[in-house]
């Protein structure tokens, strides 16, 4: 299970809700706690929903993990909420837990859903999901001289599901290691999961890791590189995987999360220990990211497997959470302004965002093209690469701008983005036309991308 960033208590009464944030706590030890009732049809305001609304909402914050501890004070209740996944039974003398992630702001509405007495109709539930800085708001405004535990926890773990995912997409390994024991002809299977991303972005890790609740983040001093890793195999079944599989990869690397997992699976049930089950270990690794070994190739009994090819669904790519984009685009996505001489003294400005992926993914640029409405994918000479290039400056200005100002990357190449901002403004006001404009650009320039500190 996922580490939960909030616990809250429920508890079913004869006919009401009663919730607890025990994560908060006064000075006197006291935490946050209130009924929640029915509100009666004569008190209903306009655009109150007769048998649905009540007195004192159950609010959670967005894009958190949140746990829920139910029970029932007298009779059997049940806790519904069908929009969030919801259902689970408060049954007196004994805690039921269940968790749920709510990935939008909004109101969600429900009901009881065991009969529990003569007004059991008469006892909704109204749960609303708002921004985590609005949460804390809304803590502090129920209890003066509030501790705040989870402050920091809840901000950390603010991170998207998607954009988990899309980042994920670009910078994610789905990693089999196999090597042979010193002094013995045994194998050694090791399963992780890993991002690895430059030193300055270790923030990032350490989000990530509060995200997922799981996991280590290391430094390579001599290499400049940092690392977030996941390799306790109890915790990719029960954390990564189903990450990944209620928020799939888009790119090839769906491809390779389907692979590992059927190895982490093998390797958990011990198959591998097997002639035969390591023989489908070494089978399923020879199509994985970089194939097998030297070593591993020498096996002459590996059946030999055609890698698939994972073609995204156009129509249902169409209404993918924007925030995957936004962490694909953190990963592989660039930001660039270029400075072209015209004549002694005319230049051209042009601004250009690139998104660039193996040739295997070129049909996800496309996609991804028609589904930001601007841009052209090219494929490079090589024929191993393509690129998604936004070069128009209307395009830049009225679609990619709005877009990442929306939903931000929330890595270093924020710094990128905001440069790219600064840049089409002055390009927008025509300033760039003058020696000093240009002269601006031209410093806005010099500190972007592998020139930033």
């Amino acid at each position: 299970m996922i580490s939960p960033t909030l616990t809250i208590k429920v508890v079913g009464h004869q006919w009401y809700w009663s919730y607890e944030y025990s994560d908060f706590v006064t000075d006197s030890g006291e935490s946050i706690d209130f009924d929640s009732y029915m509100i009666p049809e004569s008190d209903l305001e306009l655009g109150q929903f007769r048998l649905l609304d009540v007195d004192n909402k159950l609010i959670v914050p967005v894009d958190c993990h949140i746990r829920l501890i139910v029970t029932g004070a007298d009779v059997l209740h049940s806790f519904a909420v069908p929009s969030l996944g919801l259902k689970l039974d408060g049954v007196p003398g004994r805690l039921n837990q269940v968790s749920f992630l709510a990935e939008r702001p909004g109101t969600f509405y429900g009901q009881c859903s065991e009969i529990c007495g003569i007004y059991h109709g008469f006892m909704p539930i109204v749960v609303e999901a708002v921004s985590p800085p609005d949460f804390l708001l809304w803590i502090d405004s129920n209890q003066n001289s509030l501790t705040p535990l989870l402050y920091v926890a809840v901000l950390k773990s603010s991170l998207n599901a998607m954009w988990v995912t899309g980042f994920t997409d670009a910078e994610g390994s789905f990693i089999v290691s196999i090597s042979k024991r010193s002094k013995s002809n045994k194998w050694l299977v090791r399963t992780s999961f890993e991002l690895g991303l430059n030193n300055k972005d270790i923030t990032t890790l350490h989000d990530l890791k509060s995200f997922f609740g799981i996991g280590k983040v290391s430094i390579r001093k001599y290499k400049n590189v940092a690392s977030y890793s996941v390799t306790k195999n109890s915790d990719l079944i029960n954390v990564i995987i189903p990450h990944f599989t209620n928020f799939p990869l888009q790119t090839q690397k769906r491809v390779d999360f389907e692979i590992w997992t059927k190895i982490v699976n093998l390797f958990m049930n011990k198959e591998h220990l097997s002639e035969e089950g390591f023989l489908k270990v070494l089978s399923l690794k020879s199509i994985l990211n970089r194939g097998l070994t030297k070593a591993t190739k020498e096996n002459k009994n590996i059946d030999v497997m055609e890698r698939p090819l994972h073609l995204v669904n156009y129509d249902k790519f169409k209404s993918i959470d924007p925030h995957w984009l936004s962490g694909f685009t953190a990963g592989d996505g660039s930001f660039n302004i270029k400075i072209t001489e015209r004549s002694k003294t005319k230049f051209q400005v042009e601004l250009r965002f690139r998104i660039t992926q193996h040739i295997r993914d070129s049909q996800l640029l496309v996609i991804i093209a028609n589904y930001l409405g601007c841009g052209k994918v090219y494929i490079r000479s090589t024929n191993l690469a393509c690129d998604l290039v936004v070069h128009t400056f209307p395009d830049n200005i009225n679609k990619i701008i709005p877009f990442f100002n929306k939903y931000p990357l929330r890595t270093n190449k924020e710094k990128d983005f905001k440069s790219f901002v600064l840049a089409a403004e002055c390009v927008k006001n025509k300033s760039h036309l003058t020696p000093e404009g240009l002269a601006t650009i031209r410093k806005i320039k010099s500190n972007m991308n592998n020139n930033r500190d």
